[in-house]
């Protein structure tokens, strides 16, 4: 839509977080949080934008056991008193990100394609590579059994003993390297050493440096007739913690002599986009909202300055498309790990790299009940593709709730 706006959102952590799939736990288990879903951040800010033009959500929860057709969500929230633009809102990302004045550089997963050399000499992985499809018509390749029909396998050459795809975030900036890489049907990535974070590191005063980790505490469950603590019921839960800032990185190249991370002291936090008819900073910046469990906010502020998303010129039908949010893809009505619109007729999925899918839950607060259980395929998958692709709204999924929740956010380049 042309009278779409997009509003970038910094959410900072006010406390340490807690977000978790559905799974039941008892006494002496323990609990462990993730980074957040996208629908655990869209229902977050979703509900904040409605909490601030006076929705009645008592009476949604009523209404909505009454009237449990999904295609009568909209006109039941509208009943309540939710305003038809925030209705309309989608949601990209979250995603982990570094903030420096206006200039916000969202944290992306390693393309699966992607590997480096490590060496117990280098601090950082170097001499990064990326594979790319191979095509079988004229190399063969024996033993080769595609998934399906006209798939290739993705082939790196020359690569070091040691090569191995790092753990941890690109920035987007790094990111645009590798698609421009693959663009140039060329396996060498370079100078990706700085835009690359692992799980740790060591910083330069010596000490541990991280994007984020684990901050263990022990939990009761407590007895409501008598608010005491109940028999047996101890548990442990590892909540979210974000550093407030960027560790330097020991051991980064230096560069005409300027400081070898030049992320050192940037902002640490959680970076959203919201797509909309409207501006939705007069309810939002710089307000506290509740977000994941355990009673955690998180306080919102506005971006002025949007990431660069600029997209790879393609001028073939061969598009690589890389996995910027967890994909929820279905098939024949079941989980899937590719999009049904690679089955369309006009396009050949070549090749496709992705880790093991994870299962998605969640509590449903207006039925008062879990919702299904899902599987997604996780953000940096990657593939490649022949032919006309279309996107709905930058989503590969094929439910509207979930591309307007931020599922399925797709980046695509060309490939040779």
């Amino acid at each position: 839509m042309g009278d779409e706006m997009t509003t970038g959102v910094w959410l900072k952590p006010l406390d340490t977080l807690f977000f978790r799939d559905g799974r039941p736990f008892q006494e002496a288990s323990r609990v462990t949080s993730g980074l957040p879903q996208p629908q655990t951040i869209a229902g977050a800010l979703r509900t904040s934008l409605l909490a601030a033009t006076g929705f009645q959500f008592g009476e949604f929860a009523a209404k909505r056991k009454s009237t449990p057709d999904p295609a009568q969500l909209h006109k039941v929230l509208e009943s309540c008193g939710a305003h038809p633009q925030h209705i309309q809102a989608r949601f990209r990302g979250p995603w982990l990100a570094l903030k420096r004045g206006n200039d916000v550089q969202p944290l992306l997963p390693v393309p699966q394609t992607l590997v480096a050399d490590f060496s117990a000499d280098e601090p950082a992985p170097k001499n990064w590579r990326t594979a790319l499809p191979r095509d079988i018509t004229t190399n063969t390749l024996p033993g080769w059994q595609p998934l399906t029909a006209g798939q290739w396998p993705l082939w790196r050459d020359n690569l070091h003993s040691d090569a191995e795809r790092p753990n941890g975030f690109l920035t987007l900036r790094g990111l645009h390297l590798v698609l421009g890489a693959i663009a140039r049907g060329d396996e060498v990535v370079g100078k990706l050493e700085t835009e690359f974070f692992p799980p740790t590191w060591k910083s330069y005063d010596g000490q541990e440096g991280a994007l984020y980790g684990d901050d263990s505490r022990i939990g009761i469950e407590v007895n409501a007739d008598r608010l005491t603590a109940a028999d047996g019921m101890l548990y442990g839960i590892n909540l979210l913690s974000l550093p407030d800032q960027v560790r330097g990185r020991k051991g980064l190249p230096i560069d005409s002599g300027k400081i070898a991370d030049p992320y050192a002291g940037w902002k640490i936090g959680l970076y959203v986009e919201i797509i909309g008819p409207t501006d939705v900073r007069t309810h939002l910046d710089k307000q506290p909202i509740p977000l994941g469990g355990e009673g955690r906010h998180v306080e919102v502020s506005v971006v002025d300055q949007l990431p660069d998303w600029r997209q790879t010129a393609i001028l073939s039908n061969k598009s690589v498309v890389y996995l910027a949010t967890p994909g929820i893809f279905t098939q024949a009505g079941k989980s899937h790990w590719a999009p049904n619109a690679f089955t369309q007729k006009r396009v050949t999925l070549r090749g496709a790299a992705s880790d093991k899918g994870f299962a998605v839950s969640g509590w449903d607060v207006a039925r008062n009940c879990p919702k299904p259980t899902r599987f997604a395929v996780p953000a940096g998958a990657v593939y490649f593709i022949e032919g006309q692709l279309d996107f709905k709204h930058g989503s590969l999924c094929g439910d509207d709730e979930d591309v307007a929740q931020g599922w399925g956010l797709a980046l695509q380049g060309a490939w040779k």
